[in-house]
């Protein structure tokens, strides 16, 4: 089957063929439907309108991209004049187009006489300025201009049941039609009349925050209702300390930190002890007072002493217990840029710890650290504390994501954004393939996927 460019590249970029894609965009399976469906809903503007306009595409998809694409009026009428579009499909979309818009594609010189009988069989008298358009039209069939004459010569009947309601349809605007008459007397009509572009350009504005709003809430997860509600009780505990020592902190100086707020919600929903989250507060506010945590004058700062243990570490595989214990007593006195630094110099226990790190902008600065090695970043990729900032930065470094073991440690990993595990499972050998559609801990998408690869490769192979 011939396919239109941008669908052509969809599969490519998935890593299945064509037929593949169409079957996953209407099979059984819900998500893999819902990530078909928004593939497509991102396309642009002119790469759907290529889609739409392809002839040789199965009509059941056809009508399947009618509905995808149902809030874009370009596309609609791309669809309405594909003649492979099914007749049930173009009755739909004709319904839900507002009446200015049907107008519009009923003068188009180059409108299919069956497209202008259709629109007739749908709407019959209902709408006299259509069936006015129609009836002038070149391209109108004599038999159907003789149906039509005695009908415009009565009174238009009333609009039928089967009809759409007017709250069904896209919202039209009479500044559309002023509009599209400049339009027309400003010069030559492109490959899309200049009036259906005005008209899709206003429904477009008029449907802008809908879609907005509609794709926000569409990306709002049980996960991140979870991370707000334990954000909220992170703040009711922070001020409760706040208020109740008063006396002990100085108001007029206290600046309250996004490290503050992760520290309380890493340790939910176990209880935080109010003398810890005091102690968090008195020394963040000791760190500004006194320049760098009121230590004494001539005395080593935290950094520096733990950049002098890190040199004279950094040959060993192996380190103390009590080294490391101390390490990690020295990082929670540093302040956010000293952890920074130190992530992105600091030898390999200082990065072991600050992968981890209540910062997120820390952890992910110990990626940039020249010192770290791949055998590390395999360990971080298995991470399921891993923040998902760091599992992207590492799934879209060329240099380890060439590395098989990484990549798979990183499509195994939940906590790896789905749309990276989802990127490289074509690459994934048999084996592997085999153990991911059978994996629990992995998302139920990704499981799909490489089940969906796995049947691709063995249908190829008949």
């Amino acid at each position: 089957m011939k396919v239109s460019n941008p669908l052509n590249d969809l599969a490519a970029n998935l890593g299945v063929t064509i037929k593949v894609l169409i079957q996953l965009a209407m099979g059984p399976d819900k998500e893999f439907r819902e990530m078909v469906r928004m593939l497509l809903s991102a396309l642009p503007e002119e790469e759907a309108v290529i889609i739409a306009e392809d002839r040789e595409i199965d009509a059941q998809f056809l009508d399947y991209l009618s509905r995808v694409f149902e809030t874009r009026p370009l596309v609609l009428h791309t669809l309405l004049k594909n003649p492979s579009t099914p007749s049930n499909t173009v009755e739909r979309i004709a319904k839900l187009l507002p009446s200015a818009d049907l107008e519009t594609l009923a003068k188009d010189p180059a409108i299919r006489p069956e497209l202008l009988e259709q629109l007739f069989k749908i709407f019959g008298n209902t709408q006299v300025a259509l069936l006015k358009l129609i009836a002038e039209h070149p391209a109108t069939p004599p038999p159907l201009r003789g149906q039509i004459a005695p009908l415009l010569s009565k009174e238009p009947e009333t609009e039928d049941s089967t009809a759409t309601p007017p709250e069904k349809k896209l919202k039209s605007d009479s500044r559309v039609e002023d509009a599209l008459k400049e339009a027309l007397e400003a010069g030559p009509r492109s490959e899309f009349p200049s009036e259906v572009a005005l008209s899709s350009c206003v429904h477009q504005l008029f449907e802008v925050n809908f879609n907005i709003i509609a794709d926000f809430m569409k990306r709002i997860n049980q996960q991140v209702l979870k991370q707000l509600e334990r954000l909220a009780e992170a703040n009711r505990q922070i001020l409760q300390v706040i208020a109740k020592n008063a006396g002990s902190l100085n108001l007029g100086t206290l600046q309250l930190s996004a490290d503050l707020v992760a520290f309380v919600t890493r340790k939910l929903p176990d209880s935080v002890s109010e003398q810890e989250i005091l102690e968090f507060l008195k020394r963040q506010q000791a760190s500004r007072q006194g320049g760098e945590g009121a230590r004494k004058e001539g005395e080593e700062s935290p950094q520096e002493r733990a950049e002098g243990q890190e040199t004279a570490d950094e040959g060993e595989k192996e380190e103390e217990e009590e080294d490391y214990v101390s390490l990690q007593e020295q990082i929670k006195k540093m302040t956010v840029g000293e952890r920074l630094r130190l992530a992105r110099m600091g030898g390999m226990s200082a990065r072991r710890l600050l992968i981890r790190d209540i910062n997120k902008e820390v952890a992910k600065s110990v990626l940039e650290n020249p010192k770290i090695t791949e055998t590390e970043i395999e360990a971080i990729a298995s991470m399921r504390e891993a923040y998902d900032e760091v599992l992207r930065a590492i799934g879209t470094r060329k240099e380890w994501i060439g590395n098989y073991n990484i990549m798979l440690r990183l499509i195994k990993n939940p906590k790896t954004p789905t749309d990276l595990s989802l990127s490289y499972l074509s690459r994934v050998s048999k084996k592997d393939l085999d153990f991911i559609q059978k994996s629990k801990s992995v998302p139920e998408v990704v499981r799909n996927y490489a089940r969906a690869i796995l049947l691709q490769r063995m249908q190829s192979k008949k």
